[in-house]
């Protein structure tokens, strides 16, 4: 329970700061990593994107948590389903946001800058080709350097795993539950700048990292 109470509490953290890391450049890398996706031979979907905000004020990030908490409460998703599975709770969410939003939303692989020092999960495109043209792809025995999230129409990012990943490994329980969302200009973590890669489940499937998990 004290997830699901979490989750809808840290969703408006620092709903008002601006995001210091944001260059300004999310739909451009976002739009580059579509044409990436293709480039290497994977499936996406066709998005089209909307000036319609969906995470932009704090009436729908509130409606937003209480969804998400009955969600995960009817689904029995507890912190250890989350952490480290950033692609599997994506793609369970996936079909549950679109129809919650009303529009379809992108499985987006990447990484994340923390700034001004950190960056996580980073992985570069030659690690991405060279992980795609490898007979036995991800065999599921050792950690994945990427993570999922999922962007919205309107470009604005829902990020349900990392912060729960990072409070489970690093002992912070505070952490547990937190969502990162918003226009990427504005998100609710405002030291995180988003790296989209590649886009769409197809690369998830290929790679074979079904059977894989997240580490620091």
């Amino acid at each position: 329970m004290f997830f699901v109470e979490k989750l809808k509490s840290v969703i408006f953290n620092n709903f008002l700061y601006k995001n210091v890391a944001y260059p300004g450049d999310y739909h451009l890398a976002f739009i580059e990593a579509r044409e990436r996706t293709i480039n290497f031979g994977l499936e996406v979907d066709s998005i089209s994107f909307k000036k319609q905000t969906f995470l932009s004020d704090m009436e729908s990030a509130s409606k937003l948590a209480q969804a998400l908490s009955e969600f995960y409460f009817e689904n029995k998703i507890r912190a250890d389903d989350v952490a480290g599975q950033c692609w599997r709770i994506n793609i369970f969410i996936k079909i549950f946001l679109e129809e919650y939003f009303g529009v379809p939303l992108v499985l987006t692989i990447g990484y994340i800058e923390d700034y001004p020092n950190n960056v996580y999960y980073k992985m570069t495109e030659a690690e991405i080709a060279e992980l795609l043209n490898s007979p036995e792809g991800h065999n599921g025995n050792y950690a994945a350097n990427l993570h999922v999230w999922l962007t919205l129409p309107s470009m604005e990012i829902l990020d349900v795993s990392f912060m729960t990943s990072f409070g489970k490994v690093n002992n912070k329980p505070e952490l547990l539950g937190t969502v990162v969302y918003g226009p990427p200009e504005k998100l609710s973590t405002p030291n995180f700048n988003y790296k989209p890669m590649v886009l769409g489940e197809h690369f998830i499937n290929r790679v074979g990292l079904n059977n894989a998990f997240i580490t620091f």
